[in-house]
């Protein structure tokens, strides 16, 4: 997770809570429902900007899980290009296999 410096209870909270709820179909984002009865339980009454936040987190997860399905699909952290290069790990993944099946002979 990042640093998120003074709102970091927020995360503890949305982890509480659970980051994401369980629908027919899969994942789906906690529902506004579920945030209330997780205030009313721990007693505990966020403040409307901070039951947004956490519903947008659980939102913006639920959409990436879904996103990054796609294998073509670019991580959602820095520059994919500096990350790794797949020419590179495709050439390294050919050499290997080369290596072991010449053993193997």
């Amino acid at each position: 997770m990042p640093q998120v410096d003074e709102c970091e209870y927020l995360l503890a909270y949305w982890s509480d809570i659970g980051r994401f709820g369980i629908g027919a179909m899969g994942i789906v984002a906690v529902s506004c429902h579920e945030i209330n009865e997780w205030q009313r339980g721990k007693g505990i009454t966020l403040t409307p900007w901070e039951f947004s936040v956490i519903r947008d987190m659980s939102n913006s997860y639920v959409a990436e899980y879904y996103e990054a399905e796609n294998p073509d699909r670019l991580p959602p952290f820095g520059d994919p290009e500096l990350i790794f290069d797949r020419d590179k790990v495709g050439k390294s993944m050919k050499n290997a296999f080369k290596s072991l099946m010449q053993v193997k002979k």
